[in-house]
């Protein structure tokens, strides 16, 4: 019996010191033992150094492919170019300067179940102190359910806590107390930098944002995810004269106080249209009508008839 296919995406930027060993580690994952069934997809942001060195050792690797962004864009526009390019439906995404403890594959598809998103335990890497914490950005998702609701948001930093906060609560998750990586902490890592570091006002500013819109209001969060990364809905076939109606109310200020956390209460307050906008693009959404269409810059979102 094949295992299922596995998408390892990795985003690398300026990492020539620490991508061989983060490579030898995902080469040798038990799970790929007798089983050609995966892949390995980086994506360079924007750094000719990584480029120039993943070419002299990308032939060391099978089922590897390298994409190069035009310019330097931040790891998670990056993960959602590389993530949305995946062959297979079980990703994993994970940092250049980081390892993969070699049972880290297998245990989580072992043990995912019918979860969509699952977590694990990492340590330090040359920690001594035997230290544990949650992975955050190192994570399994369903592709289908990345795209789904929108990926990562373009930010500078936290937006890996931020997709997790979102997804919990519409789909299943699981965390995994097993450690199953190091993470490699230097200072130039989005943990440890001045500007996006724990201690960093940036990380502050959008640590408050998940406690006080995603965390607290689940619901408006993902829709307005949704709305603000809005570019169109309406295929060419459908009526103008709707389609003009329903973009015209789908803005970010319609969404405060005007859908429900729980989707089956009546909105608090209806938009002056012959329906509901807002709830009408969450059933779209739930129901598969409205999927995200992945690009180089993002997503648009497109009516699938």
């Amino acid at each position: 019996m094949s295992k299922e296919g596995v998408s390892i995406c990795i985003t690398a930027y300026k990492a020539q010191d620490y991508i061989k060993e983060c490579l030898d580690s995902v080469i040798k994952q038990t799970w790929f033992y007798d089983n050609d069934n995966f892949e390995i997809i980086v994506g360079i942001d924007g750094c000719e150094t990584t480029l120039e060195y993943m070419k002299t050792i990308m032939h060391n690797y099978k089922n590897i492919k390298v994409l190069m962004m035009d310019s330097n864009r931040g790891t998670y526009i990056t993960s959602n170019t590389i993530m949305s390019n995946a062959k297979y439906e079980n990703i994993f995404r994970f940092d250049s300067d980081d390892i993969m403890c070699a049972n880290l594959v297998e245990t989580v598809m072992n043990k995912k179940g019918d979860c969509k998103l699952v977590r694990y335990h990492l340590k330090d890497f040359g920690d001594d102190k035997n230290e544990i914490a949650v992975a955050h950005g190192t994570i399994y998702i369903k592709k289908s359910i990345f795209l789904k609701y929108g990926g990562f948001r373009p930010w500078p930093c936290g937006a890996d806590t931020e997709l997790y906060c979102r997804l919990k609560s519409v789909e299943s998750v699981k965390n995994l107390k097993e450690i199953l990586m190091l993470r490699r902490v230097h200072d130039s890592s989005l943990t440890r930098s001045k500007n996006t570091g724990y201690k960093s006002e940036l990380r502050k500013r959008y640590k408050k944002i998940i406690k006080d819109m995603v965390i607290s209001k689940p619901a408006d969060a993902m829709i307005k995810m949704i709305v603000n990364t809005y570019h169109e809905v309406f295929s060419q076939s459908d009526n103008q004269d709707n389609a003009n109606e329903y973009m015209k109310n789908l803005k970010p200020g319609n969404i405060i106080n005007e859908v429900a956390p729980n989707p089956v209460h009546t909105p608090k307050k209806v938009v002056p249209a012959k329906v509901n906008p807002i709830v009408k693009l969450r059933e779209d959404i739930q129901a598969g009508r409205v999927v995200k269409v992945p690009t180089v810059n993002g997503f648009v979102w497109r009516r699938v008839k």
